[in-house]
């Protein structure tokens, strides 16, 4: 078992990049305690900087995401400073290719904060999201293999923390999850994670609308014709059975 990329903190760095021009850099002139977490991935050229890092309460520490391509002359690849906040976790695979960070977002849906794992590849300039439902950043990931990755908490804190129990007995494998382009990054979370619900939700109302039709079929029979019956009959079933499959398997994949 190989360990992923875990850098050291490095509060400055040797990039000569005009970071002041990017947004909320400012923040420090009117939030106390706030500080930047720079880590420099040589094999891959970049640097990822997660910035203006300030305590949003309860020993919750946040704060937004650059990073730069390209020592000699770099150039901001990506900057994302709305819609979410970076804690002070980053991991890195072991070609560097392959960065893991934690965010937190506000879920409309449920009112609430909400957590997940940022998965960029650095290459491909594409992310994806494990939505782990889990704001607490005291773990690491740690690499497989070149696609499979498990997650290490820090003891004291999943024994207090459920989510995050749960979270440590989980697999990501990068050959499961959709990669969307860069720019499609600041639709996350209204868009990628909400997609997965609304799915849900569409298969779980053609499941019920073809268990009505057959209901009012058995009623009134004349008003249905047999192939539209049928048709929905089976299609309903289908999506049905498909619905319980892929509820089985996220359960039990959250429980690995």
């Amino acid at each position: 078992m190989a360990d992923a990329v875990n850098t050291e903190l490095n509060k400055t760095t040797d990039w000569q990049f005009d970071f002041s021009a990017l947004p909320r850099w400012d923040n420090r002139n009117i939030v106390p305690f706030v500080y930047d977490k720079f880590h420099h991935l040589p094999k891959s050229d970049t640097l990822c900087c997660i910035y203006s890092i300030a305590e949003a309460g309860m020993g919750r520490y946040q704060g937004f995401l650059a990073i730069l391509k390209n020592k000699e002359h770099p150039e901001l690849l990506l900057n994302v400073a709305d819609n979410m906040c970076f804690c002070d976790n980053f991991s890195a695979s072991k070609n560097e290719n392959i960065v893991f960070l934690q965010i937190v977002f506000y879920d409309k849906a449920k009112e609430s904060m909400r957590g997940a794992i940022l998965i960029l590849d650095i290459a491909r300039q594409k992310f994806t999201c494990y939505d782990s439902d889990n704001c607490n950043p005291s773990y690491k990931i740690v690499e497989l293999n070149d696609h499979l990755f498990g997650i290490e908490a820090d003891e004291k804190q999943k024994e207090n923390d459920e989510r995050l129990n749960v979270l440590s007995k989980q697999k990501i494998d990068l050959h499961t999850l959709k990669w969307y382009d860069f720019s499609k990054l600041n639709s996350l979370p209204e868009k990628v994670i909400k997609k997965k619900r609304t799915l849900n939700f569409i298969a779980f109302v053609f499941c019920c609308a073809a268990v009505a039709l057959g209901l009012a079929y058995e009623l009134w029979p004349r008003l249905f014709p047999d192939w539209l019956f049928y048709t929905m009959s089976i299609t309903g079933f289908v999506l049905l059975i498909a619905l319980i499959v892929a509820l089985f398997v996220e359960k039990k994949r959250k429980k690995k």
